[in-house]
């Protein structure tokens, strides 16, 4: 509604006249509408009772002619600024300053010369709660996460694109307000639809907020084989691990990091170091001090805001004067996962976090913003399915990356039917989306091969870069989420230059699941497919 009545005041305004040399303002015979044959059927009709009203007759806009190049029904100017905005964590929007046109204010007047479209584009976010995002998925449906929230909003409309997100505003405007949308909003309407909702599960609530204590859910921390290692280390000991013992995995224990593009060879120990310091700083593990009962000898962990003068013993409960507990034996300092958090909580979230940072390096360019849900339950009537990553990717696209991430535990065919449930559900409301399965495993088993291959080869025709071929998954193994960045073997480098990712996927399948070749094939019904070729186990 707020579209149309600014629509309406627009318009009120417009005169068209079929004779130039006319003296007075008169409504013609026609209204012009570009790009008429897009717009929804309410905004058609919109149009079409303002036409009636007049006795004027609604159509297209005439073509442009195209001897006079790629010409513009406005003025487009280039005045661009960098920014930077400051915000608290939580905040629904944050304010940016709009590059203002330098206006001829003698011929337009000081206030009011008429409406512009500015692009915003984000590169990065840093610091926002992990529930929230300022990027907006590039679908029609998400334009009401983008409403103005009041008149401080400084715009009339606000939409997505693939390049960013697009207001229309006073040209006069100084300050614009760019609002932050829920990410579960976000992945809800892409399934919109009476019969569906969208949740999060316990589990995906963890791993958002374990992301962002180790610095966004994009950082390449879980990446590192050591950072795993200690973690899963700590969830299976209750009596946690001396500091020595977390320095040594970092030292000794981390394959293929740190990158020695970036690090020198002498410098190792004190990335290792510098990483276990990351982990130490998140909050995530937790320092005990062993204080030994002077009475019964019975070691007891105390954190540090329970440390006095006098302690009192967990076992017999006699008071322990620490000095003396300190000198009659040795006492160490352990580090305890905070929150008494379970082994399989943790176990399932290292691989997520690992998966998250590998698709973000294969956005062009490399960004810190998108929007995903982890641990999404999608429920129609009685049936719940949970898909353990979901994401909105802008390459070549846009994408929805969707599927099931695994620790040790195997893929198996419930899974592999609720990825492609949700895939037909997206394919239904215009969304291109992508499989992805992934596990830390050294590589998939023969059953989870033979499970995934059978899934390619009933997977729909997709357009892409490489051209015209089934919807393939993107597969990654332990060690395709266990390099650097800048290594050779980084899934980001796998494929042809200028494939993104399509060629990325299609390697994956090669790799992965042993594919050979792709052989076009024509069906009874003429419609083409292609036949897959694989390599024998």
């Amino acid at each position: 509604m707020e579209l149309f009545s600014y629509l309406a005041h627009e318009l009120e305004g417009y005169v068209i006249s079929e004779n130039s040399d006319s003296t007075e303002s008169e409504i013609g015979s026609s209204l012009q509408v570009w790009g008429l044959a897009l717009a929804s059927e309410e905004t058609r009709e919109f149009l079409l009772q303002w036409c009636n009203a007049r006795e004027i007759s609604l159509r297209e806009g005439d073509p442009i002619d195209p001897s006079m190049g790629r010409q513009r029904l406005s003025l487009e100017t280039k005045f661009r600024s960098d920014f930077r905005a400051e915000f608290k964590p939580g905040s629904s929007h944050t304010r940016i300053a709009v590059p203002v046109p330098p206006w001829d204010t003698d011929k337009y007047g000081e206030f009011y010369p008429g409406s512009i479209a500015a692009q915003v584009s984000v590169h990065s976010e840093l610091g926002q709660d992990p529930r929230l995002t300022v990027y907006v998925p590039p679908y029609r449906q998400h334009s009401e996460l983008m409403a103005p929230r009041g008149p401080s909003a400084r715009f009339e409309v606000g939409r997505s694109t693939s390049d960013g997100l697009v207001f229309l505003l006073q040209a006069h405007t100084r300050e614009l307000q760019i609002p932050f949308i829920f990410n579960q909003d976000g992945i809800r309407l892409l399934f919109a639809g009476d019969d569906i909702s969208v949740g999060q599960s316990s589990d995906g609530q963890f791993q958002s907020r374990t992301a962002e204590m180790l610095g966004g859910p994009f950082q390449t921390f879980m990446r590192q084989p050591a950072a795993r290692e200690a973690l899963r280390l700590l969830a299976s000991k209750p009596a946690g691990l001396p500091l020595q013992h977390l320095r040594s995995i970092f030292r000794y224990n981390n394959t293929n990091w740190p990158d020695l593009l970036l690090v020198k060879e002498s410098n190792k120990f004190a990335f290792a170091d510098q990483q276990l310091n990351r982990l130490l700083n998140s909050g995530l593990a937790v320092p005990f001090l062993d204080v030994h009962c002077s009475f019964c000898r019975v070691v007891s962990q105390v954190h540090p805001k329970d440390l006095a003068a006098v302690v009192e013993c967990q076992y017999c409960g006699e008071n322990i004067r620490l000095a003396l507990a300190l000198s009659l034996s040795k006492s160490n300092w352990n580090f305890k996962l905070a929150g008494h958090l379970p082994s399989a909580k943790v176990e399932a979230m290292l691989p997520v976090l690992a998966t998250l940072s590998v698709i973000a390096d294969l956005e062009p360019g490399g960004s810190s913003n998108f929007c995903h849900f982890l641990g999404a339950e999608l429920t129609v009537g009685e049936s719940i399915s949970e898909m353990d990553v979901v994401i909105v990717m802008r390459m070549h696209g846009p994408h929805v990356i969707l599927g099931e991430v695994k620790n040790s535990n195997k893929i198996n065919e419930t899974d592999i039917l609720n990825v492609e449930a949700a895939q037909r559900r997206l394919r239904e409301n215009g969304v291109s989306s992508i499989a992805l399965f992934a596990t830390l495993k050294e590589r998939f088993s023969a059953d989870e091969v033979l499970l995934l291959r059978a899934f390619c080869e009933r997977a729909p025709e997709r357009k892409s870069t490489v051209g015209a071929m089934p919807n393939f998954p993107l597969l990654l193994t332990g060690p395709d989420m266990s390099l650097p960045e800048l290594s050779e073997e980084n899934p980001w480098r796998w494929g042809e230059p200028g494939h993104g990712i399509s060629g990325t996927i299609l390697e994956s399948c090669k790799r992965n699941l042993g594919l050979k070749s792709l052989v076009p094939a024509i069906k009874s019904s003429g419609h083409a497919m292609a036949k897959l070729e694989w390599e024998s186990d």
